[in-house]
């Protein structure tokens, strides 16, 4: 049994799959395998991870016959895992130290935690700048921490994880509690960390940061907002709006829970801005039903909230949107 199964789910990446999948196979720490899902691929990265598979011992290549999303993808290679701890890496990314399995390895082996978080750094395809985090674990959380506190402290600091290709999952845990990324969903890792973190009992990280994330990349899913990815996004938010405060599941870090809802529900009204007026009068109930979460968020939330309802929704979020279109600029 290795210790470490890498799920990537592949498709269309056939630019970039040789360099995510090398940033692997360069790891120091040797005690893993490589799941490669093709999501029925229409480019040449079958060919490509054909190859991979056919050379390299601990790669497995599973190619799906139908087109199913990411959901479908990563949750076939969690199903056919053997390793006794699970990394996700989306295929058009990679990391970028050799190292980075040897220190995780390590840290799980002190203290066999259930959860085990690092960071990434973000590489902006139009100027190839690269974005280094602000802060780091280590500056406002134990080692290890309970679920709780996990939740209050990474919220405060805006260092809770927004991905799941940034996260270490005990596989016995996943399996246990029968937690899967939801099919057909948009939002779908932040539905799934919560689920994760909620049954994790001991979450702990390392300060790496390794992981690079491809941002603005042509072609990306994330780079393409529509009305089904903001119903995805509302449908996420609902949900554990409901469990956080009819179900009280995260007891007393309910506050920090709506707050992160509130900071999603800011990004639902920025791609609400970006819809045909007919979609926006199909999904704009769903975002007044939820817009009192801005009242948990930041200041800045909360004069969000005042906002809207003195403008209107369709009035705040192209303001939003031309706010948001200037600190790109600026970024980039």
């Amino acid at each position: 049994m290795p210790y470490f199964s890498i799920i990537i789910p592949v498709y269309n990446v056939a630019d970039y799959l040789s360099q995510c999948v090398d940033s692997v196979l360069n790891q120091t720490y040797r005690d893993f395998e490589i799941i490669l899902v093709n999501d029925c691929s229409t480019d040449n990265s079958l060919p490509i991870c054909e190859e991979y598979s056919a050379k390299e011992q601990n790669i497995r290549l599973i190619d799906l016959s139908k087109n199913l999303g990411s959901s479908v993808a990563r949750n076939t290679g969690v199903d056919n895992s053997k390793g006794q701890y699970l990394i996700f890496l989306d295929s058009d990314d990679f990391w970028d130290s050799s190292d980075a399995l040897q220190n995780i390895a390590t840290k799980l082996k002190s203290n066999s935690a259930d959860l085990l978080l690092f960071h990434s750094k973000d590489y902006l395809c139009s100027t190839g700048k690269v974005i280094e985090p602000q802060s780091l674990y280590s500056s406002v959380l134990s080692s290890p921490t309970d679920n709780l506190n996990f939740i209050r402290s990474s919220i405060d600091s805006g260092l809770f994880p927004g991905a799941a290709w940034v996260t270490v999952v005990k596989s016995s845990l996943l399996k246990k509690c029968s937690i899967h990324f939801s099919q057909g969903r948009r939002a779908e890792d932040i539905d799934w960390l919560f689920e994760v973190i909620s049954v994790s009992e001991k979450i702990d990280y390392v300060d790496d940061v390794f992981h690079v994330y491809r941002k603005f990349r042509n072609g990306s899913i994330t780079m393409t907002p529509n009305l089904k990815h903001l119903q995805d996004l509302l449908w996420v938010i609902e949900k554990w709006k409901t469990k956080t405060i009819s179900e009280k599941l995260f007891k007393n870090a309910d506050t920090h829970i709506l707050k992160y809802l509130a900071y999603h529900l800011a990004i639902s009204i920025l791609m609400y801005s970006q819809l045909s007026s007919t979609e926006k009068m199909s999904v704009k109930p769903d975002i007044l039903k939820l817009l009192d979460l801005l009242s948990f968020g930041s200041l800045k939330y909360t004069a969000s909230y005042n906002l809207i309802r003195v403008i209107g929704l369709n009035n705040f979020s192209r303001l939003l949107q031309l706010i948001y279109l200037l600190k790109k600029k600026l970024i980039s």
